[in-house]
Protein backbone atom coordinates (compact mmCIF):
# COMPACT_ATOMS: atom_id res chain seq x y z
CA UNK A 1 0.00 0.00 0.00
CA UNK A 2 2.84 2.38 0.86
CA UNK A 3 4.49 1.65 -2.48
CA UNK A 4 1.27 2.51 -4.33
CA UNK A 5 0.84 5.76 -2.39
CA UNK A 6 4.43 6.78 -3.05
CA UNK A 7 4.06 6.09 -6.79
CA UNK A 8 0.87 8.15 -6.93
CA UNK A 9 2.52 10.97 -4.96
CA UNK A 10 5.56 11.07 -7.24
CA UNK A 11 3.39 11.03 -10.37
CA UNK A 12 1.31 13.92 -9.00
CA UNK A 13 4.44 15.92 -8.27
CA UNK A 14 5.69 15.32 -11.81
CA UNK A 15 2.31 16.24 -13.29
CA UNK A 16 2.03 19.50 -11.35
CA UNK A 17 5.70 20.49 -11.56
CA UNK A 18 5.02 23.53 -13.80
CA UNK A 19 2.64 24.87 -11.14
CA UNK A 20 5.33 25.01 -8.44
CA UNK A 21 6.66 28.45 -9.55
CA UNK A 22 3.09 29.80 -9.57
CA UNK A 23 2.51 28.56 -6.03
CA UNK A 24 5.82 30.07 -4.97
CA UNK A 25 4.75 33.38 -6.54
CA UNK A 26 1.41 33.36 -4.71
CA UNK A 27 2.93 32.49 -1.34
CA UNK A 28 5.85 34.95 -1.56
CA UNK A 29 4.10 37.72 -3.51
CA UNK A 30 5.27 40.61 -1.31
CA UNK A 31 8.89 39.49 -1.23
CA UNK A 32 8.98 38.89 -4.99
CA UNK A 33 7.41 42.25 -5.89
CA UNK A 34 9.71 44.21 -3.55
CA UNK A 35 13.02 42.33 -3.86
CA UNK A 36 13.17 39.97 -6.85
CA UNK A 37 11.20 41.82 -9.53
CA UNK A 38 13.37 43.11 -12.38
CA UNK A 39 11.11 46.17 -12.82
CA UNK A 40 10.77 47.02 -9.11
CA UNK A 41 12.30 50.48 -9.64
CA UNK A 42 9.84 51.28 -12.43
CA UNK A 43 6.39 51.32 -10.79
CA UNK A 44 4.69 52.58 -13.98
CA UNK A 45 5.18 49.18 -15.62
CA UNK A 46 2.87 47.50 -13.07
CA UNK A 47 4.91 44.33 -13.32
CA UNK A 48 4.30 43.18 -9.71
CA UNK A 49 6.74 40.29 -10.07
CA UNK A 50 5.23 38.80 -13.22
CA UNK A 51 8.66 39.04 -14.88
CA UNK A 52 10.12 36.86 -12.12
CA UNK A 53 7.24 34.40 -12.53
CA UNK A 54 7.75 34.12 -16.31
CA UNK A 55 11.48 33.53 -15.82
CA UNK A 56 10.84 30.77 -13.29
CA UNK A 57 8.22 29.09 -15.49
CA UNK A 58 10.55 29.23 -18.51
CA UNK A 59 13.32 27.65 -16.40
CA UNK A 60 10.92 24.88 -15.39
CA UNK A 61 9.88 24.27 -19.00
CA UNK A 62 13.52 24.30 -20.15
CA UNK A 63 14.40 21.72 -17.50
CA UNK A 64 11.55 19.51 -18.73
CA UNK A 65 12.57 19.84 -22.38
CA UNK A 66 16.22 19.09 -21.60
CA UNK A 67 15.27 15.96 -19.69
CA UNK A 68 13.07 14.81 -22.59
CA UNK A 69 15.77 15.47 -25.21
CA UNK A 70 18.26 13.07 -23.67
CA UNK A 71 18.97 10.21 -26.00
CA UNK A 72 19.47 6.69 -24.87
CA UNK A 73 22.31 4.92 -26.56
CA UNK A 74 21.87 1.26 -27.19
CA UNK A 75 24.30 -1.33 -28.35
CA UNK A 76 23.24 -4.18 -30.52
CA UNK A 77 24.92 -7.52 -30.55
CA UNK A 78 24.14 -9.92 -33.36
CA UNK A 79 24.46 -13.54 -32.40
CA UNK A 80 24.78 -16.22 -35.02
CA UNK A 81 24.48 -19.86 -34.11
CA UNK A 82 26.01 -22.36 -36.46
CA UNK A 83 25.22 -25.96 -35.82
CA UNK A 84 28.15 -27.93 -37.13
CA UNK A 85 28.14 -31.65 -37.19
CA UNK A 86 30.19 -34.28 -38.81
CA UNK A 87 28.54 -36.69 -41.15
CA UNK A 88 29.66 -40.21 -40.75
CA UNK A 89 30.89 -41.51 -44.04
CA UNK A 90 30.40 -45.20 -44.42
CA UNK A 91 31.38 -47.13 -47.44
CA UNK A 92 28.46 -49.49 -47.26
CA UNK A 93 24.99 -47.97 -46.56
CA UNK A 94 23.60 -51.43 -45.83
CA UNK A 95 25.51 -51.47 -42.56
CA UNK A 96 23.41 -48.55 -41.30
CA UNK A 97 20.16 -50.32 -42.12
CA UNK A 98 21.28 -53.49 -40.39
CA UNK A 99 22.41 -51.70 -37.26
CA UNK A 100 18.89 -50.41 -36.61
CA UNK A 101 19.98 -46.81 -36.54
CA UNK A 102 16.69 -45.46 -37.88
CA UNK A 103 13.71 -45.59 -35.56
CA UNK A 104 10.42 -44.41 -36.94
CA UNK A 105 7.92 -43.23 -34.42
CA UNK A 106 4.24 -43.28 -35.09
CA UNK A 107 2.93 -41.88 -31.84
CA UNK A 108 0.25 -39.74 -33.40
CA UNK A 109 -3.36 -39.99 -34.47
CA UNK A 110 -4.82 -38.90 -37.76
CA UNK A 111 -8.53 -38.15 -37.82
CA UNK A 112 -9.95 -36.86 -41.06
CA UNK A 113 -13.41 -35.39 -40.74
CA UNK A 114 -14.75 -34.44 -44.12
CA UNK A 115 -17.95 -32.89 -42.77
CA UNK A 116 -16.04 -29.94 -41.29
CA UNK A 117 -14.19 -29.10 -44.48
CA UNK A 118 -17.05 -28.62 -46.94
CA UNK A 119 -16.57 -25.73 -49.37
CA UNK A 120 -19.15 -22.94 -49.41
CA UNK A 121 -22.02 -23.14 -51.86
CA UNK A 122 -22.20 -20.32 -54.37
Amino acid sequence: MLKFVSIVFISLILAFRPLIPVLDYVVNYDYITQELCVNRYEPETLCNGVCYLTNEISKSVDDNSQSQNKTISTKQLDVFYINSFEESQTENPIEIEKSGYFHYRDHYQFIFISSLLKPPLV
